[in-house]
């Protein structure tokens, strides 16, 4: 299962296209650490084979290497179909218990 920061750190290595990023710049933009990006990281790099990606990590950085344009495109549009589904239904689940 991908979390939300795991779904940022794909995005933002995603908007970063050839170029890499760091572990701390990463960190500094989701408020974590960058021992707890660097988890992230590896558990994505094994959610990612699968599904038309790789996380390229070197001296430099790490950065995504998009493989299977469709596979990836598949993956990144079925997260975000979950990511709004999920949210309609914490509104619902507010809206019932009379939270807003």
């Amino acid at each position: 299962m991908i979390s939300d920061r795991m779904s940022k750190i794909i995005k933002e290595l995603n908007n970063s296209k050839k170029s890499y990023i760091n572990s701390i710049e990463l960190a500094d933009m989701l408020g974590v650490s960058s021992r707890t990006v660097k988890r992230d990281l590896k558990e994505i790099s094994e959610i990612l084979k699968d599904n038309g990606a790789e996380v390229e990590a070197t001296n430099q950085g790490y950065r995504l290497i998009i493989n299977e344009d469709e596979l990836f495109s598949q993956f990144i549009d079925e997260k975000n179909q979950c990511s709004k589904i999920l949210t309609v239904l914490l509104k619902a689940i507010r809206l019932v218990s009379g939270r807003r």
